[in-house]
């Protein structure tokens, strides 16, 4: 049994949501999740397990790689030429696009485990993502504008890094918005907080749609 390769091409249908906080992560795995072929879910369902959906495993590229050497540079592909050549750019295969080539073949092989399958397809649904934020192909003078700071106040915050606001401050700033005092951001210190924080806004977001819309 293998993964059909539109895992990863549906996934590739949506480059307007250009950032790659977990947030944005999120919403480009639920959106893949609703045009998922049947063959395709049946495929990934063997390997990730019935019921499976991929925003589960949107970020754990994010949340693995401070303790997986292996994984440092697998989501950037940067170029000093203003374009991007694989020959010339990505020459030992270590970079966003050589990674997605990578694990797109571990995710289809049926030679592998079904462990590394499987990890196989979490990073595939973090770094196609990745591959539609521009600054994971930004220029290698600025390292994807990590070393460009950014003087606005952008979600309470100031002097974040250009990569960082593009990718999480600029969507907690709306989100914030609509949730005025109670948001927590996402880089929060305590993830338990912020999973609480959802939690308490699902529950009273579903009761809302309960008192105006049930039994009318």
């Amino acid at each position: 049994m293998s993964i059909h390769p539109s895992l990863l091409l549906l996934l590739l249908t949506f480059p307007i949501i250009a950032a790659s906080g977990p947030d944005a992560h999120a919403v480009v795995a639920e959106l893949a999740e609703q045009r998922i072929a049947e063959k395709t879910r049946k495929d990934l369902s063997a390997v990730m397990g019935d019921g499976y959906r991929l925003a589960h495993a949107a970020s754990w590229f994010d949340t693995m790689k401070g303790t997986r050497s292996w994984m440092v540079g697998l989501d950037r592909a940067h170029n000093a030429h203003c374009d991007f050549d694989y020959k010339r750019d990505c020459s030992n295969g270590r970079c966003l696009a050589g990674a997605i080539w990578n694990y797109t073949n571990r995710m289809i092989d049926p030679y592998l485990s079904k462990d590394q399958r499987n990890e196989a397809v979490k990073l595939l649904i973090h770094l196609v993502a990745d591959a539609h934020m521009p600054l994971n192909a930004g220029r290698t003078a600025d390292q994807g504008g990590d070393t460009i700071n950014v003087h606005v106040n952008f979600a309470d915050f100031t002097n974040v890094n250009l990569h960082k606001a593009w990718e999480e401050k600029i969507l907690d700033e709306m989100e914030g918005a609509l949730y005025p005092g109670s948001y927590v951001q996402q880089d929060a210190s305590g993830s338990a907080d912020r999973m609480q924080f959802w939690r308490v806004s699902s529950h009273l977001l579903g009761t809302d749609l309960d008192q105006r819309y049930a039994g009318k």
